[in-house]
C-alpha cells in the first residue's frame, strides 16, 4: 500500500510526529509498505526544505510563504503528487488537519486523534489567545465529521468520538506503543556518566519526563518527595525536559528539595535511554483532568519498555500500561500521601523496583510496541478505502497482532 502520514508540527520539540507517527512508519515499511511522512515545520523554520530516509520511510519537511494556510496547501500539493491509496493525518487542529479535509475529496483519509484538543482540553490552558484556542475547538469538533475513519491514542478519546457522534465503527483504538528500534541495551558506562552528570552520588534517582509547559503538574511530584527529603530518605530528582514552566518550578522548590533537584534540560535518544537504565523509577504526577485521561503519555511506554517502573496516578491511559504489582504503583489520583509512599516503597526496596522493571520490560516488549498493533492501523485504512468507495464497514477488535502477555 502506498501511505502518506501528514504532520502536525515539526519533529521537535513536541513530540507527537517523532515519537507516533515516524515510528509507525517504520513500521509499516517493515510490514512492506511504500511511506512517506510529510512535516509542515513552521515552529522549526530552519529545517524546511531538508528531507531525508528514516528506516524506509521518506521524510520530507516542506516549505511555504504563505503561513499556516499555505502549509495546508504544500501538505495538499505534495500528497496528491505522491498519489497515495490512503492518508493518514495526524492531530485535528493545524494544518495537516486542513490538508486532511481538502484530500478527503479524493483519497481515502484517517484523522489521528492523540489528546483533547478544544475546550476542557489544551483550549482550556491558557497556552492560547482566546480566538486560537475557540479555533483549535471548532477544528477538534468539526474536521472528524469530514474524514473517513479515526484513530485514537486513547480509550478516553475513543468513547469521546463516539459521543461527539462518529460511528463507532469509524474510531479505531492505536495507543502509543515502544518503538523495537529504540529498545537498545545501554552500556554500564554510559550509565555511569549519567549518573555522574545527575551528580546522584550512590542515591537512588527519581526521574521525571517531558515537556514543562506554564501549568504542569511537577509541583504534585515536589510535594510528594518533600517529606521523603525531610525524613532524610536518600534520593535524587532528576528533571529531564524543558519548558516554559521550568523557571517558575525552580523558583518554588523548597531549600532542602532543592537541593537533591537536578534540571538537565532536553537530551538525545541515547542520553535518555542512559537515563532511563540508571533511574530507581520514573514518577509521573498528574490531576485529574480531562488532558490528562484523554492523553497517552509516551514517557511512560519508554519507560516501562526500558525496565523501570512507574509510580502514576490511576487515571486514563496509566490504566492500560501501568499494572500494580506487575509493572509499577498506581494511586488514587490527588492523593499525595499515597503518592509518597509508593515513591518511598520503591525507594526503600531495590529488589521489588528491579522486579517491576523487568515485569515492565516484558510488558511492554511483549505487546505493545508498534510491531504488535500496526495491524490497527492497516485494518483503519482497509476500513477508510471501503467506507470512501461506499462499501459497508464492520466493527473491528481493538486487538494488537498477538496476544498480550501476562509479566
Amino acid at each position: 500500500m502506498r501511505i502518506v502520514l501528514l504532520g502536525s508540527f515539526a519533529l521537535q520539540p513536541k513530540g507527537t510526529v517523532s515519537q507516533r507517527a515516524l515510528p509507525l512508519g517504520r513500521a509499516l515499511v517493515r510490514r512492506g509498505h511504500e511511506v512517506w511522512l510529510l512535516v509542515p515545520p513552521y515552529d522549526q523554520p530552519a529545517h524546511a526544505g531538508h528531507s531525508f530516509r528514516d528506516s524506509g520511510v521518506q521524510v520530507e519537511q516542506l516549505t511555504t510563504r504563505w503561513g499556516l494556510l499555505g502549509w495546508a496547501s504544500a501538505l495538499a500539493r505534495r500528497a496528491t503528487a505522491l498519489q497515495p491509496e490512503v492518508i493518514h493525518a495526524f492531530k485535528p487542529t493545524g494544518p495537516a488537519a486542513a490538508a486532511a479535509v481538502l484530500l478527503a475529496r479524493r483519497y481515502p483519509v484517517v484523522l489521528d486523534l492523540d489528546d483533547w484538543e478544544g475546550w476542557g482540553g489544551f483550549a482550556s490552558s491558557g497556552a492560547y489567545p482566546l480566538p486560537v484556542a475557540a479555533l483549535l475547538d471548532l477544528q477538534e469538533r468539526l474536521i472528524p465529521r469530514l474524514v473517513h475513519h479515526l484513530t485514537c491514542a486513547s480509550r478516553t478519546l475513543v468513547r469521546r468520538a463516539g459521543r461527539r457522534g462518529t460511528p463507532r465503527q469509524r474510531v479505531h483504538y492505536l495507543p502509543n506503543c515502544a518503538d523495537p528500534a529504540a529498545l537498545v541495551e545501554v552500556a554500564p558506562a554510559a550509565v555511569a556518566r549519567f549518573r555522574q552528570r545527575a551528580r546522584a552520588g550512590e542515591a537512588p534517582i527519581v526521574l521525571s519526563l517531558g515537556h514543562v509547559p506554564l501549568r504542569h503538574d511537577l509541583d504534585l511530584a515536589a510535594a510528594a518527595l518533600l517529606p521523603l527529603a525531610q525524613a532524610a530518605i536518600p534520593f535524587v530528582w532528576t528533571i529531564v525536559g524543558d519548558g516554559p514552566g521550568l523557571v517558575a518550578l525552580q523558583r518554588q522548590l523548597p531549600p532542602l528539595l532543592a537541593t537533591r533537584t537536578r534540571f538537565l534540560g532536553r537530551l538525545a535518544r541515547d542520553e535518555l535511554s542512559a537515563a532511563l537504565a540508571a533511574s530507581r523509577l520514573l514518577l509521573v504526577p498528574a490531576r485529574d483532568t480531562p488532558i490528562n485521561r484523554a492523553k497517552c503519555a509516551m514517557k511512560v511506554v519508554d519507560a516501562l519498555a526500558a525496565g523501570l517502573p512507574v509510580v502514576a496516578p490511576d487515571l486514563g491511559q496509566h490504566r492500560e500500561y501501568v499494572r500494580p504489582g506487575q509493572t509499577g504503583v498506581l494511586t488514587p489520583p490527588n492523593d499525595l500521601p499515597a503518592l509518597t509512599a509508593a515513591v518511598h516503597h520503591l525507594l526503600a526496596d531495590p529488589a521489588l523496583a528491579q522486579r517491576l522493571g523487568q515485569g515492565a520490560a516484558a510488558w511492554i516488549r511483549g505487546g505493545y510496541t508498534w510491531d504488535h498493533w500496526v495491524g490497527q492501523a492497516e485494518r483503519a485504512y482497509r476500513a477508510a478505502q471501503r467506507t470512501r468507495s461506499g462499501e459497508a464497514v464492520y466493527h473491528t477488535i481493538d486487538r494488537p497482532q498477538g496476544t498480550l502477555p501476562n509479566p
